[in-house]
This record gives structure tokens, sequence and C-alpha cells, in this order.
């Protein structure tokens, strides 16, 4: 009984605590959280929950002495501060819910090195609709709608249009930073969208890139918009892979029979969803050959 009656102070604490605006740390640097934004609780009881990307950039930067990292879908700045720990490269962060811009730029203002926002969202290049952004729990969830090309920001009674930009414009504007290194995007529902349209400009540097891969949110008229990205990543010469669940737990890598082992990711996914179980999305870090030593150094350190 005991026990129990813990459990329940706990979890209710646990709720008094992420509906108000506190401090997090994250390493030795401090942000703030938003009400409802869950990092926090979800860390406690995840240990790796979202704990990858730093190892990843630390990595690259062992190889890349001079670098850019992009950051699609920043957020309020959690992982920007979690990869400066880490490297001491620029970082540029895209993100356009005004719910969470004022958070960015006042979590970034006091971290040292060069960090460029971008009070954007990235869509594709060829945007033919409607995209509502929803926020949730800490994360901006898009929905679609067939018609127009602009964006919708749901925020309490508001229905305000928030810009919007491509990967392509992302990197001319910044040109004058070094070579992109490490693309990390998470933008619950244009992962694959943003992937398909900018693969080819993703090409000239070929940079590691991690991204979420929940087919959730592709239209039911395309539901294999996920192994389109894959496809198109393949073409381009990405043929290594570190798959990690939703908990940022390390899975399994691949560089062989790609196209089978993401059908089968996919339909994993899929009955998880249906029949419950499993997980709810996956993230996949994936490599070109040129960053072989790379995604071998990473696979060594999760499995030794």
């Amino acid at each position: 009984m005991y026990k129990i009656f813990k459990e329940l102070v706990n979890s209710t604490k646990r709720r008094l605590t992420i509906a108000r605006e506190r401090s997090y740390m994250i390493g030795e640097y401090s942000i703030i959280l938003p009400p409802k934004h869950r990092l926090d609780s979800y860390q406690v009881d995840y240990k790796n929950y979202d704990k990858k990307l730093p190892i990843v950039a630390s990595l690259i930067g062992e190889k890349y002495k001079v670098m850019t990292v992009i950051d699609i879908g920043a957020n309020v700045g959690d992982t920007a501060v979690a990869l400066r720990g880490a490297c001491s490269f620029p970082i540029i962060c895209v993100e356009g819910n005004p719910n969470y811009l004022p958070y960015l730029k006042k979590n970034l203002a006091s971290i040292p090195g060069n960090f460029r926002i971008i009070p954007k969202y990235i869509v594709p290049e060829s945007a033919s609709q409607i995209f509502n952004v929803i926020t949730v729990n800490g994360t901006g969830h898009i929905t679609r709608d067939k018609s127009l090309s602009f964006l919708h920001s749901k925020k309490g009674q508001t229905d305000d249009v928030v810009p919007i930009t491509t990967y392509r414009a992302v990197i001319k504007e910044n040109s004058d930073l070094p070579p992109t290194r490490l693309v990390k995007i998470d933008t619950d529902g244009f992962d694959f969208q943003i992937i398909l349209s900018s693969v080819n400009q993703m090409a000239i540097d070929l940079p590691v890139i991690f991204f979420e891969f929940d087919p959730t949110f592709s239209p039911k008229n395309d539901l294999h918009e996920a192994l389109k990205a894959v496809d198109a990543l393949i073409e381009v010469g990405y043929i290594h892979y570190v798959i990690y669940d939703n908990f940022g737990n390390f899975m399994f890598s691949f560089s062989n029979n790609i196209e089978d082992r993401f059908r089968d990711l996919y339909s994993f996914l899929e009955q998880s969803r249906s029949n419950g179980g499993g997980v709810s999305y996956l993230d996949v870090c994936c490599f070109s050959e040129q960053d072989q030593d790379i995604f071998s150094g990473l696979v060594t350190g999760e499995t030794n």
C-alpha cells in the first residue's frame, strides 16, 4: 500500500512540475522549459532519451576540425545546447513554432559559441498544402490540408501565418559558414518530405543525417513516403545506417539490404500502432561511404 501511495505522490508532483515553466540542466548549461514540455520527465524515465546526437557530433568533430551543424526542428534549443557540450562548431537552429521561439532565443543567449536562429519552418520546395501547426507536450505536430502553400500556427485562439523556407535556402543564406557535416531533422511530420526535396543539396557535402523515422504523419494516400525517402538517400550515397528506438536505445546497424531492412522496420511500426506494443517511432543516423569510419566508431561504442 505504501508503495502505491508513494507512486501516486510522485506522479502528482511530476504533473504539477511540468505544468509550469522551469529550469533544467543539460550538461553544464541551464535552459528554461515551457509548461507541459516533457523533456525532463522523459529523461528521468528513459536514460538515453535525446542523448545520442551529441555522441555522434563528437565523433564527427574528431574527423572534421571545421564544420557546421544544422538543427531542423530546434524546439526550445535543448538539442543545440546538448550539442554545444560536445562540440564548438557553428549551429544553425531552424524553428518556426511561435510557442518555442522565445525559449529558443532565451536558452541560447547565454550559451557560448556561434548559434544562428532561423525563425521559420523548413518545408519541401514544391509545397502545395496548408500546414497546421499544433503544439502538444513539447513537440510541434504538423497536420496537412490539401490546398494552398503556407503554414498556420494554432496557438490559443490565434491562427497566424508563420514564415517558411527550404533547406537549399538555409544553405545559401549561410554560405559564409564551413561545410555542413551534421544535419538533425525532427519536425514531427515533414522529415521525409524534407529529405525527398533536399537530398540533392545534401549530396553536395553528404553530411551525417540524424532523423526521425515515423510514418505516422505520412498522408493516407502516400503511406510509403518514408520508404521513398530512404530510397532517395541510398541513391545519393547513404549506405550505412544506425537505428535507435524512440527512447534512444541502440537497436542495430546495417550496410546492406537497406531497402528490405527499412521495409521490415516500417511493417514493425505499423503493427505496433495497430496491435500495441513495440515502440512509436525510430531514430535513424545515416552515413555515406566517406564517413564509414565515423559509422564504425559509433557502432563500436554502442556494442562494446
